[in-house]
């Protein structure tokens, strides 16, 4: 589906996978990401970005305001 078509999760959806199969060293992930999302989404694309991190990779979470995620396993 074009972009315009999806939904603001699914938009966002998307950026997180696609950034993900590229498999950088260091994934960039905007904390805006996770607004707007509902709870049960946001701990599963977090606990894919641990898993990402759990095979050797970091996960830099850029915000600017105070933000708390749930975060288990990334420090």
């Amino acid at each position: 589906a074009p972009p315009f078509a999806l939904e603001p999760w699914q938009r966002k959806l998307a950026g997180l996978l696609r950034a993900l199969v590229q498999m950088p060293r260091v994934l960039v992930v905007d904390a805006v990401v996770f607004e707007d999302i509902k709870a049960r989404l946001a701990r599963s694309w977090i606990s894919a970005l641990e898993a990402y991190a759990a095979h050797g990779r970091a996960v830099l979470v850029l915000t600017d305001k105070a933000t708390v995620l749930p975060w288990q396993k990334i420090e």
